[in-house]
């Protein structure tokens, strides 16, 4: 048959396979999940049969699963989520908003804002989380790292000053009116400006805005902010961020000091091949730090590709040294699920275990002395696994599927076992 003559039936049956409608063939797949404070549990939102939705709660003092409608909901504080970077992870409803070119904290319970920059302009933004596509743009989105109680919050200046200038057309407008000129700001290779981010931190309860004493970090695709390369210690006591060179052929890390700006480089690696700490560009680093019995970082858990596979090696800062790795083999560390410094283990997922697909995850626990690792999930499924940020919470949530086999949702404890 002439491709220009398919039959009618060809294009229904593609039509039924669409991203759209998908969902009512493979029901069951887990969209979200909300984590109870306290580790109580988590809200899960789950496709049904009839390609809707439904929220699930998992109780785990009582291991057991019930349909939540919208007002028994209610009944649970959840765990404030991270997806508007600019609130603030308290409860006080505190935003940072930039506007004009300046930082602001926006009380939004009935509060006035409290400007906290006054030297900032269109080509030189506080706050701002990307450039915008027009310079006279008052208010941009915000971007911002919290601290767990919310006084303090890494955020970004970030500089476009001298970057060119590049105008492309939206030919088709969704008004349907006639095509519109834009403008993007953006560095074509060997250009002499690039957009950079300059880091400052917000002390939300005195008010003031501070300039990070490190080197600027160079925007060639998005800020280390916006694509998640900074983040709060565990201890709450430090901000760490990943520095890349413009190359993206040295990655640093560096600790920031929220209370004066100070920031130290803890260390870094150079190549003369491309450096992620990561498989993907805005996954969350696969970098974690360690502390000694003072609270002092000692140790940094540091993803590299250096042997050809992506593992894990462990790097003590006292001495400089590469002590060892701590994941190794024909396998790669897709993503660091959970650090226990106390039992020393390390949670993760990983590629390459699955000897009939070596792109299928597989969850491991790792000993940091040993490198022992222990398959939690010893089938040959595709796992992606969720994890809450309350460390109170003993337990995650496993999706397991293949290509022909409908995901099944596990809530499993640390050590595997099916609860």
């Amino acid at each position: 048959m002439p491709r220009n003559q398919l039959d009618r039936s060809v294009y229904e049956r593609a039509s039924r396979l669409r991203p759209q409608v998908r969902d009512r063939y493979v029901h069951g797949r887990l969209l979200g999940v909300r984590w109870i404070a306290g580790g109580g549990g988590a809200i899960c939102r789950v496709t049904t049969s009839t390609g809707g939705q439904i929220d699930v709660l998992f109780d785990s003092a009582t291991r057991s699963l019930t349909e939540l409608t919208s007002a028994s909901e209610n009944a649970y504080e959840l765990i404030p989520s991270i997806q508007e970077r600019s609130w603030s992870p308290s409860f006080a409803g505190t935003r940072l908003r930039s506007i004009d070119g300046d930082l602001y904290l926006d009380a939004a319970a009935g509060g006035s804002l409290r400007r906290l920059t006054h030297d900032g302009s269109s080509f030189n933004r506080y706050g701002a989380c990307f450039v915008p596509h027009r310079a006279d743009d008052p208010e941009v989105p915000a971007v911002g790292v919290w601290s767990r109680d919310g006084r303090y919050v890494l955020s970004q200046r970030l500089d476009y000053r001298g970057v060119r200038a590049i105008p492309y057309t939206e030919a088709a407008p969704s008004d349907g009116g006639a095509p519109i000129l834009h403008t993007k700001i953006d560095a074509f290779p060997g250009d002499q400006h690039i957009v950079h981010a300059h880091p400052v931190v917000v002390d939300t309860q005195l008010g003031a805005c501070r300039t990070v004493e490190m080197p600027s970090l160079p925007c060639t695709h998005s800020s280390p902010l916006l694509r998640g390369d900074c983040w709060w210690d565990e201890l709450s006591a430090s901000f760490f961020c990943l520095r890349s060179t413009r190359d993206w052929r040295t990655l640093q890390l560096w600790q920031i000091d929220p209370k004066t700006g100070a920031a130290q480089k803890l260390m870094e690696e150079a190549s003369d091949r491309r450096l992620r700490p990561s498989q993907y560009f805005h996954q969350r680093p696969n970098v974690r730090v360690l502390h000694d019995q003072n609270g002092e970082v000692d140790r940094v858990v540091w993803f590299s590709e250096r042997n050809g596979w992506g593992h894990l090696f462990l790097v003590d800062l006292n001495s400089g040294s590469w002590s060892r790795a701590i994941t190794e083999g024909d396998w790669t560390v897709q993503e660091i699920l959970r650090v226990n410094e106390q039992s020393g283990h390390i949670w993760l997922l990983a590629s390459g275990l699955v000897a009939s697909d070596p792109y299928r995850w597989t969850v491991l626990r790792v000993t940091i002395e040993s490198g022992a690792v222990q398959r939690l999930t010893p089938d040959e499924l595709d796992h992606r696994a969720l994890v809450s940020r309350d460390d109170a919470t003993n337990f995650f949530v496993d999706t397991a599927s293949s290509a022909n086999r409908p995901p099944v949702v596990r809530f499993l404890d640390w050590d595997g076992n099916e609860l």
